[in-house]
């Protein structure tokens, strides 16, 4: 069974830096094609940052799935070895937009996220429904709290309609609300995730979501 580790491991490290963690440096890894739009070729996505949203390269990237790992897996070792093996071989991301630089606001800092996941070793994984039906399972068993709501919904980004999936979610002691949405495409799971605190964290956000375009 396919343990759907990065999605996981991204719910929380974006809700770790939406409330505060230190910035890093490198390489960039989503290419701008145009002033705050940026496009994957490997995912043919292309989605727009608002002005003023900071754009998370590679680096940041990877020490914020770092970051997420070890909080999820607390003080479970198998979990956090396991969680790590995963961490290392990820897919990768594909974008992370924050309304403010991480770690430079004390309130909360909205953000949308996107993510890819292989899903060759996983052939009973079908639709974004089954994708976050595996993933509830590692939700489960981390040390950070999941409040997920019953049911799945639906939304169409970029003309491709998307499974979504919407929770609440702790990480020391702060808790936002969070939406997952879902499809597959060439064989991988593609997931954008949506943090929020209020009504009007949403509608930004919203907006970033509805910039997405697919060429699918």
């Amino acid at each position: 069974m396919i343990r759907t580790i990065k999605v996981a491991l991204a719910a929380v490290s974006v809700l770790l830096c939406a409330t505060g963690c230190d910035g890093y440096s490198g390489l960039g890894f989503a290419n701008e094609t145009a002033k705050n739009t940026y496009h994957n070729d490997l995912y043919r996505l292309t989605v727009v940052a608002p002005d003023g949203w900071y754009v998370m390269n590679a680096a940041e990237t990877r020490a914020m799935q770092d970051v997420g790992a070890k909080t999820a897996a607390g003080k479970d070792q198998e979990l956090k070895a396991a969680l790590a093996a995963k961490n290392a071989g990820a897919d990768g991301a594909i974008f992370s937009f924050f309304r403010s630089q991480p770690g430079t606001v004390s309130a909360f800092n909205p953000s949308v996220a996107a993510a890819a996941e292989s899903l060759a070793l996983a052939p009973g994984v079908k639709t974004g429904r089954d994708y976050f039906d595996q993933m509830k399972e590692l939700m489960m068993q981390s040390a950070v709290v999941f409040d997920i709501q019953d049911g799945y919904g639906t939304r169409t980004i970029g003309g491709q309609s998307f499974d979504r999936m919407d929770l609440k979610i702790t990480v020391n002691g702060i808790t936002a609300r969070q939406s997952y949405y879902a499809a597959l495409y060439r064989n991988s799971a593609i997931t954008i995730i949506q943090s929020y605190d209020t009504d009007k964290d949403k509608a930004e956000t919203d907006k970033v979501i509805d910039s997405i375009k697919l060429d699918w």
